[in-house]
């Protein structure tokens, strides 16, 4: 008679289950029974409870494709093959079928148990043994449930994933999680980062260049299931900031109900604190100022686009303030052309994309380029309004348990706990409420370096953010336009007096007349050069006129003139 023995495991590091243990038992009882040993299916880390013996990798391809090739299947124990009464009888209906025989080495009082599934007897006793073995597999997952609970209250480990920046160790009270030495400074270096304005997608870029495991990739290495040749997986923006918006980051103790897919929660301790799992890896200033920074940066951006010129919404029509956007002639050469003349003609021209964008980064990088860049520093205020009206919800609900409570040990309890959140609820109430509050700091790269290091669409955003734009028009003969700054309170603009006579239609004569403003751009460069902001400005909107060519060699000319009375660093600003 031909047997395959089947081998299954749940978790891998189970030594009361080993595998070596499972292959001896069954093949020794193959051998007592003087059976051919056709073939091992060995589905090691497969859970009876969560696959059918049918979908498992290595078990179900016999059973489904290569039930010709044996006449009895070998299993240690009945929890091997299944553990729900559903599994059984789908099992046992397939032996019946198939006219196969069923067999565990070690059955319920120890000796081997065989089922010929030929005769009703065994089919009824095979599906009373598959209840015990539900009943068992539901008493084991409500005992694990009931750990799992109990541990998270009391800020162990248990047993889950471990947050990256973190490692199990195991303690005289059970399994800690403590600072990872490797990983943790890791996490800590990725939130400073985030903090100095580096974007989500270039850190997961440099952690997945740098060979930096992910947290799924680390547990598999930790649990023995990645080696060489294995890839490690790239790191993703999105699992980036999971990471960051996650409060491990803080070491609380957090539980999703509705088998993982709810909402997270804090688990809190009887005075309603926020249970730790581990000493937090950031302070809780720096969480909240990492939050603020993320939710920042995921704000819609109107106009965004992934393909975007340099220029779009920078560039505007200096005759009608419409966007200027990009477009090409037939013969790939690239321009930017006002929006309007989808509505209506403003009578403003094209100009030349590679002009205007030379000239531009040109002038910006003039006046900023050697400059060192500043970046805002978001300092939370302290506002503990919040955690105090939660406490404050706990507070009458232990209330209404002490008045509710029938026992001394039930009163004693709700006791301690109302003791606790009073003392908790009377130190937040000394606290003081502070706005928060932005500061400029170095970042310890020039706008220069932080400009190359841009591609086109982050170098549109950030102009965009920056408040930088430029007016442009085609002065044709005859024209005239200048820079109306009379109000000091007001935007500077441009005024345009079109030509008396109307040029022909086709033609290109004429000179091209910009206006570049730089937002906060001038303000910040002002700091970092340790001028006064009354006089950059000065220096920059308040010099005459001069006059403007075509093309980019206009814009290099003013750029690079030298003016006495700027700071150094700072150069004019174009027109």
């Amino acid at each position: 008679m031909r047997a395959l023995l089947a081998i299954r495991l749940s978790v891998m590091t189970d030594e009361t289950t080993s595998p070596e243990r499972q292959l001896a038992s069954t093949k020794a009882e193959a051998q007592r029974r003087c059976m051919t040993v056709i073939g091992v299916a060995e589905d090691l880390d497969v859970s009876a409870s969560k696959t059918t013996p049918f979908e498992r990798p290595k078990l179900g391809p016999w059973l489904n494709n290569r039930a010709h090739e044996f006449d009895v299947v070998i299993w240690w124990r009945q929890d091997r093959a299944v553990r729900s009464m559903t599994d059984m009888a789908i099992l046992a209906r397939w032996a019946k079928d198939n006219k196969k025989r069923l067999l565990f080495a070690e059955g319920p009082g120890g000796g081997p148990i065989e089922f010929d599934m030929s005769n009703s007897i065994s089919e009824l006793t095979m599906l009373i043994f598959a209840f015990a073995a539900q009943m068992e597999s539901q008493s084991i997952s409500d005992r694990t449930t009931g750990a799992k609970a109990f541990m998270r209250r009391v800020g162990r480990w248990d047993g889950g994933s471990v947050p990256l920046g973190y490692m199990p160790v195991k303690t005289n009270d059970g399994w800690r999680l403590v600072h990872d030495p490797v990983y943790g400074p890791i996490i800590q270096q990725v939130v400073d980062q985030v903090l100095a304005g580096y974007s989500i997608r270039a850190l997961a870029r440099d952690l997945t260049l740098r060979g930096i495991p992910t947290a799924k990739d680390l547990q598999r290495i930790r649990n023995g299931k990645w080696h060489p040749p294995m890839i490690l997986r790239d790191w993703n923006p999105a699992g980036l900031t999971e990471i960051l918006r996650s409060r491990n980051l803080l070491g609380q103790q957090t539980f999703k109900g509705g088998k993982g897919r709810g909402p997270e929660e804090i688990v809190r301790d009887e005075s309603g604190l926020p249970v730790l799992k581990g000493e937090p890896l950031i302070s809780r200033e720096t969480w909240e100022r990492l939050q603020e920074t993320l939710s920042a940066r995921t704000m819609k951006k109107s106009g965004s686009r992934s393909n975007g010129s340099l220029l779009l919404r920078v560039l505007f029509c200096g005759i009608c303030g419409q966007p200027m956007y990009e477009t090409n002639n037939g013969r790939g050469e690239r321009y930017y052309k006002c929006a309007s003349g989808r509505l209506f003609k403003c009578g403003n021209r094209a100009v030349q994309a590679d002009a205007v964008e030379e000239g531009f980064v040109g002038a910006l990088l003039a006046l900023i380029g050697d400059i060192p860049r500043l970046i805002e520093l978001r300092l939370p205020g302290e506002d503990h309004r919040e955690e105090l009206q939660e406490l404050l919800s706990n507070y009458e609900a232990v209330s209404t348990q002490l008045v509710t409570a029938r026992s001394s040990a039930g009163r004693g309890a709700a006791q301690r706990s109302l003791d606790a959140l009073d003392a908790r609820i009377a130190e937040l109430e000394t606290m003081p409420v502070l706005p928060p509050r932005s500061e400029w700091i170095p970042s310890g790269e020039t706008w220069g370096k932080y400009w190359d290091e841009l591609n086109t669409t982050e170098r549109n955003g950030f102009l965009r953010a920056s408040g930088v734009f430029a007016n442009y028009v085609k002065v044709m003969p005859g024209g005239r336009a200048w820079v109306d700054a009379s109000d000091p309170a007001a935007v500077p603009v441009v005024i345009y007096e079109p030509p008396a006579v109307d040029p022909p239609a086709r033609s290109r004569q004429g000179e091209s007349f910009f206006h570049f403003q730089f937002g906060i751009l001038d303000e910040l460069v002002a700091k970092a050069a340790g001028a006064p902001v009354e006089e950059l400005r000065r220096v920059v909107d308040g010099t005459p006129d001069l006059p403007t060519k075509t093309g980019a060699l206009a814009h290099e000319d003013l750029a690079n003139q030298e003016i006495n009375e700027e700071p150094a660093g700072v150069a004019k600003q174009v027109k």
